[in-house]
C-alpha cells in the first residue's frame, strides 16, 4: 500500500516538473516572439522609404531602442541618434524642437556601415540624397517659422558667405563671394564641393584651376594678366613692358610663357639671358654697367658739361625803386641762394642751364596810394602779371603787397626776368634788409 502511494507521488512530481519546464520554455518563446515582432516593426520602418516618418514616430522608436543610431531615409548627411535627446543647434535652425535628429558637419556624410559621420569620399549614399553645397546642410541655414506663408527656403546670409562648386571641374577658381578689392580670393573645388577658401599669394590670381602669377597670365584674356602676346615675334626671350629686372617671358612657336631669373640675377634684354650683376660688371665695369642700363630699358644720355645738379635761387630787393621806365627790368640785387649760378644780380635775369620746366615766384610791396605792377617774361614774352596797386587808399595808411608765380618750360640758354608792366612802376619798397620784395625759382 505504501509503495503504491510512493510511486504515485513520484509520478506527480515528475508531471509538475515537466509542466514547469514547458512553462519556462513557453515564456522564452513569448519573449523571443515579442522581440522579433518589435524588430520586424523597426525593420519595416528603417528599410523602407519612410516618407511619412514623423518626430513622434522617432520618439516611440527611441523609447524601445534608446541606443539606436539610424540613418535618415532621404538625406545622406542626416541621421537619428536615440542616445542624444536633441541637437540644439539644428533645432534652432529649424525654429522648432527636432528630437533625436542630428546632422554631420559639411562636407561629411553619414555612413550606414560605420553608423558615423565620415569623409564624403568614403560614404555610399545609395538612394539617400547627397547634398554637395554647404547651404544644403540644415545646420548652416536659417529656416523660417513653419507656419509663415511667406517664408523662404534658405537664409540669404548663407549664400552670401559660401561659394558654389557644383558643375566646376576640380581646381582653384575665383571666389564669387570675394569682398570688394580682394581680387586674389579663391575657392577650391573637389567633386562639386568647396573644400577650401583663401587668398592666392601676392601678385597671383585664380586662373585655369590654380593660383598663377600675374606674369604667367595672358593680359589679353584675363583682367589681371601681364603676359604679353607672342604674335609676330621670333622665338626667344623678351623683357616685360614696364617690368624690368628679374622677370621675363619666352616665345616658342607663338606661345608665350612667363619666367623668372634665379635669385640675385637680372634679365639682360641685350643678351636675352639672366646674369648676376657683379659677374656682368667684370672685367670692364664701366662699359658693362652701361649695357645693364640699356638692357633694363634706360636711355644713355651724354652730359657734355651740362649742369646736372640742383638749380634754385632766392633773390630780394634791397632799397627802394621809384618812377621806373616802360618795361624796365626789376633787378633784385641781393642773393641768398643761387645753386647752379643761373641768376644774375647785375642784369636781374635767370638763364636756364639745361632744358626743363622751371617754377618762379615773385612778391612786391608798395605804399598805400601808390602802385607797382610787374610781369614775368620769357625772352621778352609776357607770361604772368603781378598787380600791387594801392590807389584808392589814403596816403600814409600802410602798405599793399601781392605775389604771383608761373611754371615755364625753358630750353638751355632761355632767359626769364621781371619787368614793369608798361610804365606802372611807380614805387616799390624793398627795405633796408631786402625782406619785402623778392624773386625766386627752381627747376622741377
Amino acid at each position: 500500500m505504501l509503495s503504491e502511494q510512493h510511486i504515485l507521488l513520484e509520478n506527480c512530481d515528475k508531471l509538475l516538473q515537466d509542466e514547469r519546464e514547458k512553462s519556462i520554455e513557453m515564456a522564452r518563446n513569448v519573449n523571443k516572439l515579442t522581440k522579433k515582432l518589435e524588430m520586424s516593426d523597426l525593420a519595416l520602418m528603417t528599410l523602407q522609404p519612410l516618407i511619412n516618418l514623423t518626430d513622434s514616430d522617432m520618439v516611440e522608436i527611441c523609447k524601445k531602442h534608446p541606443s539606436l543610431v539610424l540613418a535618415h531615409p532621404r538625406k545622406c548627411q542626416q541621421y537619428y541618434n536615440c542616445s542624444m535627446k536633441e541637437d540644439e543647434n539644428l533645432s534652432y535652425k529649424y525654429r522648432v524642437r527636432r528630437l533625436y535628429l542630428t546632422e554631420c558637419d559639411y562636407p561629411d556624410l553619414f555612413s550606414i556601415e560605420t553608423l558615423k559621420c565620415e569623409n564624403f569620399t568614403d560614404v555610399k549614399c545609395g538612394s539617400r540624397y547627397e547634398v554637395k553645397w554647404k547651404c544644403g546642410y540644415d545646420r548652416y541655414t536659417l529656416r523660417p517659422v513653419y507656419d509663415s506663408p511667406k517664408a523662404q527656403s534658405y537664409s540669404h546670409s548663407c549664400e552670401d558667405d559660401n561659394p558654389f562648386c557644383i558643375g566646376y571641374p576640380d581646381g582653384i577658381y575665383e571666389n564669387e563671394n570675394a569682398r570688394k578689392g580682394n581680387f586674389g580670393y579663391y575657392k577650391k573645388c573637389y567633386k562639386d564641393r568647396v573644400i577650401e577658401v583663401g587668398n592666392c599669394p601676392d601678385n597671383s590670381f585664380p586662373y585655369r584651376g590654380d593660383c598663377i602669377s600675374a606674369f604667367e597670365i595672358p593680359r589679353f584674356f584675363h583682367k589681371f594678366g601681364l603676359l604679353p602676346s607672342c604674335f609676330g615675334k621670333n622665338d626667344g626671350s623678351y623683357q616685360y613692358p614696364n617690368y624690368p629686372c628679374e622677370v621675363y617671358y619666352t616665345c616658342n612657336n607663338g606661345t608665350a610663357k612667363g619666367a623668372k631669373c634665379p635669385e640675385s640675377q637680372l634679365f639682360i634684354a641685350l643678351s636675352g639671358t639672366c646674369m648676376g650683376a657683379e659677374l656682368y660688371l667684370t672685367p670692364h665695369k664701366y662699359n658693362n654697367y652701361k649695357s645693364i642700363c640699356i638692357g633694363l630699358g634706360y636711355k644713355a644720355i651724354q652730359c657734355n658739361g651740362e649742369q646736372r645738379g640742383l638749380i634754385a635761387f632766392q633773390s630780394s630787393l634791397k632799397g627802394n625803386l621809384a618812377n621806373m621806365k616802360t618795361y624796365e627790368t626789376v633787378i633784385f640785387n641781393q642773393i641768398s641762394l643761387n645753386e647752379g649760378n643761373a641768376y644774375n644780380t647785375t642784369s636781374g635775369e635767370f638763364t636756364a642751364p639745361v632744358d626743363g620746366v622751371y617754377f618762379f615766384s615773385w612778391t612786391t610791396l608798395s605804399d598805400a596810394g601808390k602802385y607797382f605792377i610787374t610781369e614775368i617774361v620769357l625772352n621778352s614774352i609776357p607770361i604772368a602779371f603781378n598787380r600791387t596797386d594801392g590807389r584808392g587808399r589814403p596816403n600814409n595808411s600802410g602798405f599793399v603787397m601781392s605775389s604771383s608765380n608761373a611754371n615755364i618750360k625753358m630750353k638751355k640758354g632761355d632767359k626769364v626776368w621781371i619787368r614793369t608792366h608798361y610804365n606802372y612802376g611807380q614805387f616799390a619798397r624793398g627795405g633796408d634788409r631786402g625782406e619785402r620784395c623778392n624773386f625766386s625759382g627752381f627747376k622741377l
